[in-house]
């Protein structure tokens, strides 16, 4: 998961639009770390002693109150249970309550697939915090507990140093009732890899096992997807050749969707959350809470996922039905438009209803604007069966008893389901929740005479915005006034790039290199150049920075080797910036090329363009700090729909 996108959470409160939906959906960047001294582990445990007779023997030819079937007295059966992802924006106690209900089931010993802290800190006090507080959750299990670690756990030297310290070896093998238990690092040294001493030693091991009866592989990123690049997939391809004519499983988590594969005539899971952030959309996406149950028979291993609020099998959800489910999602669309205005007053609107059937089959859509304040969307409500290939549009009138400031108009919630007849099960139902806006629009003016990206602002002129009225500032008893801080910025285009300039007035700017922008003086922007709803209903809860938003933030300073930058790898080329410092604070320059943009947007070139920027304030860095936001931070409840829309003015 993103990690900038996990700070600054504020309590949720209770509104009329969280009366209105059942639940708010709630909540992926890697920095390198030294690889571990691996240290072979080995924990053989002894045998049980069978059972001599069963404890009910069925008399001769007479009726008993028991079935036939036999009473299982496999020797060698265990059960253990696996968690997955608490963290990349954990949810409260959810993760707690996972280890109570295992405790119930008195499992053998539990393992994991890494994720257990936030991690993404260089402040070692802070991670000894978070792991005392994973470890005393670890003790409500009630079992022994096998340590994997994920990417928020191993993000750079400073924890690695700290997995060391208290838990040893980062990759390790146990074996258990001739069970062969491997524990891989996928984090080792760098994010997506297996180091080659880490393919050595679990090539000893193979080797020092070959006739145990399955083989169990845990690791955190499921290197094999293809999404976690060549690198990494082409060293997990070095495993699994080495783990040719033996029955294995494989378990990994990270993606945060549970999703099974059959891969070399073997199931490969990927696990969904035990806590961590996901949208929990059920088990049609994947998207639930739950530990793994696993029961080790002579057959292999059997698997049940015990979501939090129920039992679902292994074949929850495939490799095929994920397709399908992914195949409807692309081909069915539905979205209210938007209302835009570069006005200051509103008197009333027209909207539009678009609903696109692509998929083959046919669907039944239910829609409804909720509680809507001062607008009154008309009509409020709509039923539609929509058949193979359909198209339906429907205008929306926006009525409003009197004329309006625009800034006074909330967002109105609209919810809608969809049900396909798929002729079978399970029914394929989708729902989601949008917010219709009628939003201010901001025009941004093509610039005529060229720019230099070098943090002077003499080609600029008066820039067009100020934020020192508007912005909404939060660590405000830090804050004395405008003379302290405030800051004025503005949007600007050519044929082929975005321009922005920011020029920030500050008493004092304290800036170094190996601190966040964001606990110290420096800048964070988030452009959101897709079509709406996406675009408009961005709260920056999930999605990959530079894949599905852009996204910069850094610190002023006289060079760039010299300034703080964000997940500086992931900056597209082409993309430059220079922050200096000035004589009443710092300024800035940023340059986007266009054809960014339009990739972000995936279709087609961007018009319109969602944006936001925030200025943080730090005394010293790492000290006190408040930040300035334009409009309402997007990770935020205070998010506003739509806030920050620009237009390109022709």
């Amino acid at each position: 998961m993103n990690q900038r996108a996990l700070r600054g959470r504020s309590p949720a409160v209770s509104t009329p639009r969280n009366r209105f939906v059942c639940a708010l959906l709630v909540l992926i960047g890697c920095a390198p770390n030294r690889p571990l001294p691996a240290q072979p582990v080995m924990r053989t445990s002894p045998p049980i002693q069978p059972v001599s007779a069963p404890a009910l023997v069925p008399a001769a030819d007479t009726l008993n109150p028991w079935s036939s079937l036999p009473i299982d007295e496999e020797p060698d059966s265990f059960r253990f249970a696996v968690v997955t992802d608490r963290t990349g924006g954990h949810r409260g106690d959810v993760f707690e309550q996972g280890a109570q209900k295992v405790q119930l089931l008195k499992p053998d010993f539990v393992m994991s697939v890494g994720d257990l802290i936030e991690g993404y800190t260089k402040d070692s006090a802070e991670i000894s915090k978070e792991w005392d507080e994973f470890q005393q959750t670890v003790g409500r299990f009630g079992a022994r507990f096998y340590y994997v670690p994920g990417n928020h756990d191993l993000s750079n030297p400073v924890m690695a140093d700290q997995w060391r310290q208290r838990f040893g070896a980062s990759y390790y093998h146990f074996v258990y009732r001739n069970v062969l238990f491997l524990c891989l690092n996928t984090e080792d040294g760098e994010p997506n890899h297996l180091s080659d001493e880490q393919l050595a030693y679990f090539q000893r091991t193979l080797a020092e096992y070959p006739l145990v009866r399955w083989t169990l592989l845990f690791m955190h990123r499921p290197l094999w997807a293809q999404k976690e690049g060549d690198r990494g997939r082409l060293e997990f391809q070095r495993v699994e050749e080495l783990l040719q004519g033996r029955p294995y499983t494989v378990f990994a988590g990270h993606f945060h969707n549970y999703e099974k594969y059959l891969r070399n005539q073997q199931r490969y899971i990927i696990l969904a959350t035990t806590g961590g952030a996901s949208a929990l959309r059920g088990t049609l996406f994947g998207e639930f809470d739950h530990v793994a149950w696993v029961t080790m028979t002579k057959e292999g291993p059997r698997i049940a996922n015990l979501l939090l609020s129920g039992i679902e099998d292994e074949d929850v959800r495939t490799e095929q039905s994920r397709d399908k489910v992914e195949s409807y999602e692309r081909n069915f669309h539905i979205g209210v438009e938007n209302v835009y205005l570069n006005a200051l007053r509103v008197a009333g609107a027209t909207s539009k209803l678009s609903i696109q059937n692509g998929t083959p089959s046919a669907v039944a859509v239910q829609a409804a604007f909720g509680p809507s304040g001062a607008l009154e969307p008309s009509p409020h409500a709509v039923q539609i069966m929509l058949q193979p290939g359909q198209k339906q549009v429907l205008p929306i009138a926006i009525k409003l008893d009197r004329p309006t400031p625009i800034t006074d108009l909330h967002a109105v919630p609209f919810a809608w389901s969809a049900v396909f007849d798929t002729q079978g099960p399970p029914p394929m139902k989708f729902s989601g929740l949008m917010d219709f806006v009628v939003s201010p629009l901001h025009d941004f003016t093509r610039q005529r005479t060229p720019i230099v990206v070098d943090g002077r602002l003499s080609e600029w002129g008066k820039l067009a915005h100020s934020a020192v009225h508007s912005a909404q500032v939060l660590g405000a008893e830090s804050w004395s006034g405008p003379l302290d801080l405030h800051y004025d910025f503005d949007l600007r285009y050519d044929d082929e790039n975005l321009y922005i300039a920011v020029n920030v007035t500050d008493d004092h700017v304290a800036s170094v290199k190996d601190r966040p922008p964001w606990e110290q003086d420096g800048l964070e922007l988030m452009l959101d150049p897709r079509d709406d709803p996406e675009r408009a209903n961005d709260r920056r809860d999930y999605g990959e920075t530079w894949r599905d938003y852009a996204y910069l933030a850094f610190s002023p300073a006289q060079t760039r080797e010299q300034m703080a930058v964000w997940e500086a790898e992931k900056i597209p080329t082409g993309v430059t910036f220079a922050c200096l410092p000035t004589v009443a604070g710092y300024a800035a320059e940023i340059l986007i090329p266009n054809r960014v943009l339009d990739a972000l947007r995936r279709q087609g070139k961007y018009d319109l363009l969602r944006f936001n920027l925030a200025v943080h304030d730090a005394e010293e860095p790492g000290g006190p700090s408040t930040v300035f936001w334009w409009q309402p931070d997007w990770h935020l409840d205070a998010n506003v729909p739509g806030s920050g829309t620009f237009r390109r003015k022709p």
